[in-house]
């Protein structure tokens, strides 16, 4: 009586190795958008919060992902104590913690490049009349930072 192929022992690690593939490449995404934007468009003040938020969001998801390997390998390898006194010392504990700052700022993140890009929807011709945030380069990779973060959320 063996398990199935895709039985609940299989589909959890399946399931967070997907998850965290798709949080690494996106934060890894979002994290080269940040740093074209804020190399292109370093006067514009529109597009400069939005850029510093995907930064700090895709850094902190790497911190993140970081801390989660090291856990799991260390409970792997069988070093967690899962009987441990307070919660504070378990290591899981404080990757759920992690989890929910990363989730909140990937939200502050998406809001903020909403809120740009409800602005300006459509990003115009580059011109000379038009400012950074509403026409070229730095508009089309806001609006790429846009679709990541929602993807990352």
């Amino acid at each position: 009586m063996g398990y199935r192929l895709w039985g609940y022992k299989y589909r959890s690690p399946v399931a967070i190795t997907i998850t965290q593939h798709i949080l690494l490449w996106g934060s890894l995404c979002a994290l080269i958008v940040a740093m074209n934007v804020l190399s292109v468009a370093y006067m514009d003040i529109t597009l400069r919060p939005t850029a510093i938020l995907m930064l700090i969001s895709s850094l902190l998801s790497f911190g993140y992902l970081a801390f989660h390997n090291i856990t799991a390998r260390r409970k792997m390898l069988g070093f967690e104590d899962e009987e441990s006194s307070s919660h504070m010392k378990r290591p899981s504990y404080i990757a759920t913690r992690i989890l929910i700052a990363v989730c909140t700022m990937w939200l502050i993140t998406s809001g903020g490049n909403f809120i740009v890009a409800a602005r300006q929807p459509v990003c115009l011709p580059t011109g000379l009349i038009y400012a950074y945030w509403q026409s070229g380069g730095p508009c089309v990779a806001q609006r790429a930072g846009t679709a990541i973060a929602i993807l990352i959320l």
